[in-house]
């Protein structure tokens, strides 16, 4: 025919050739072909042997002429798979020629042991593996009826049967890739062959990683969610174990917010994660950025809290969740790692106890534009008015009497301790001041004079001040109850005027008026004098003495200058 073809079996007395289909039209149909075989030294030689093609006959042609072929004698030319475990059960699919379907065929596991064999065809039969010990086995055939043996089986190695005793992680999400962990322990043949394949369900995926105790694969993508079986194979997937595990698929995991946004370089801020299919495992974890993860609380499957880890410096990272510990979301929610708010001063650094209400001005920087920004007194938090990220303002709230630590929080809610200043301010809460008396209790327009209040929770500040209508002044401290104030002058000389006067001990919030009035009058003429009480009042001078306009007492003439 002009056509070669492979040796299958061959030893010094004897080969297996399997000769080439022809064509239905070949001038070879039903003549002799003659059978020639190359020796390298001198290649094709003839042998004196001829072969007769017959016209192409069905399988079920062939079929009958087996069953009248009482001495047909079964010839082995492959076992598939040629590598199975020892335990038994193993679907053999053994290929050769002159295979009859009679009572009595079966294949032979070495010379003892004989199973049932189920026929294909004439070349092809199926028969389970018995269970053997490790070790290689040549497999054959013996025809039905005839009860003839193939003179010459085929190599399959059998190696000790193993059981998977647990998977992890057991579930991942429906787009594949989760990183299995199937643990044996598994035979050596395992380790040293490179075929070793994992079954998820139907389909099959080459392992990455093979020990003794080991095989790591990773799961191939599904549509939808659902539950496989997960099994090995040391022999390139011809088989697979027996024992398995299982492997659930399920929908991905999805951030789609988080709250707050933002924390503390120190970490420990608690983040609010929003999103789908959340689960409440062991290895539900959050993972911020390169840091190691966390492992986060679930609340919900809409719902889980992660604590934000520490950072080295400030900036941005994405945040994503593992409900496996393995596969992580794709969502790229970000979170920003900020500096702690920096605090240079506050005024004032006083406000009322029993009131409250005293607006704080506080100079720094790091401060951020957020609604969550907040000032603490004593652990109370307020809401802060960012003005910018060096100023911000906050009311006091009322609180018992003495000095406690103020603070700017980052974020109120947060209850991110690395997120506020770490240097504390002090704010003294004081009793409300009062004022119950003043002496003298008028004078000239022009003012100048001093005056002394009388009151109560007076205390030695250099806030301290008192009020004259709308005029401040600065106040000197006595005692708790008094203090000394200069009048300041009354733009309106042209009349009486009369003011409230207040005392304020932070130089912004001042007593109640209560009645205590000081009296501006007009500047008195030239020759007269003013003095502290109503009587006094544009006075003339004595004989002898004399008074500028305004003056507030007389002066003794100059010797010399007396004009009776």
């Amino acid at each position: 025919l002009g056509i070669a073809v492979p040796v299958i079996e061959k030893t010094s007395s004897e080969i297996l050739c399997r000769p080439p289909p022809i064509p239905h039209n070949s001038p070879y149909l039903l003549e002799k072909a003659e059978i020639f075989i190359n020796f390298e030294e001198i290649g094709f030689h003839s042998i004196g042997l001829e072969l007769t093609y017959e016209p192409h006959r069905s399988q079920d042609e062939l079929y009958a002429l087996s069953l009248n072929d009482t001495q047909a004698v079964p010839v082995v030319t492959h076992v598939d798979p040629d590598l199975v475990g020892g335990m038994g059960g193993y679907s053999l699919r053994v290929l050769g020629d002159g295979f009859v379907n009679r009572q009595g065929l079966a294949c032979s596991f070495g010379p003892d042991v004989v199973v049932p064999a189920r026929f294909i065809s004439t070349q092809e039969i199926v028969c389970p593996s018995p269970r053997l010990p490790p070790g290689v086995i040549m497999v054959g055939v013996m025809n039905g009826g005839s009860l003839l043996k193939s003179r010459k089986g085929y190599p399959v190695s059998f190696f000790a049967d193993f059981g998977i005793s647990r998977s992890e992680p057991g579930f991942g999400p429906v787009g594949g890739g989760t990183i299995v962990s199937i643990y044996g322990p598994f035979p050596p043949i395992c380790v040293s062959e490179n075929k070793v394949k994992c079954r998820f369900g139907s389909v099959d995926v080459y392992a990455y990683r093979v020990d003794n105790d080991e095989v790591g694969c990773i799961a191939p993508p599904v549509w939808y969610p659902e539950t496989v079986k997960v099994q090995v194979s040391c022999n390139d997937g011809e088989s697979f174990s027996k024992s398995y595990q299982t492997f659930s698929y399920e929908s991905n995991v999805q951030i789609d917010a988080i709250s707050p946004r933002h924390g503390g370089l120190l970490g420990g801020t608690e983040v609010l994660l929003l999103g789908r299919h959340f689960k409440n495992t062991s290895t539900l974890r959050c993972l911020f950025g390169n840091a190691d993860y966390v492992r986060a609380e679930f609340l919900s499957e809409s719902q889980i809290l992660c604590k934000s880890p520490p950072k080295m410096g400030p900036g941005q990272v994405i945040v994503e969740v593992s409900t496996n510990g393995v596969d992580y979301s794709s969502s790229l929610q970000k979170y920003e790692y900020r500096r702690p708010p920096v605090i240079e001063s506050l005024w004032p650094s006083a406000g009322s106890s029993a009131l409250g209400g005293t607006k704080v001005f506080v100079k720094g920087s790091y401060f951020s534009d957020e609604v969550h920004l907040a000032c603490s007194f004593d652990g109370t938090l307020v809401q802060a008015t960012y003005i910018d990220n060096t100023t911000l303002s906050c009311t006091s709230t009322p609180h018992r009497p003495g000095l406690f630590e103020f603070k700017v929080v980052g974020d109120m809610y947060s209850g991110d301790l690395s997120y506020q200043s770490a240097e504390p301010f002090d704010f003294f809460f004081y009793l409300e001041p009062s004022v119950v008396a003043i002496h003298p209790r008028r004078g000239s327009a022009l003012g100048g004079i001093p005056i002394f209040v009388t009151g109560s929770n007076f205390f030695n500040t250099t806030a301290l001040r008192c009020r004259f209508g709308t005029m401040e002044v600065r106040a000197n401290f006595i005692n708790h109850n008094s203090i000394m104030c200069i009048v300041p002058p009354n733009d309106d000389n042209s009349r009486v005027v009369e003011v409230a006067v207040t005392v304020s001990v932070n130089g912004k919030d001042y007593s109640p008026e209560n009645d205590v009035n000081f009296v501006y009058h007009k500047d008195s003429m030239p020759g007269h004098y003013s003095g502290p009480s109503g009587i006094e009042w544009s006075t003339p001078a004595p004989n002898g003495t004399y008074a500028n306009a305004g003056d507030v007492n007389f002066t003794l003439c100059e010797p010399g200058r007396f004009q009776p």
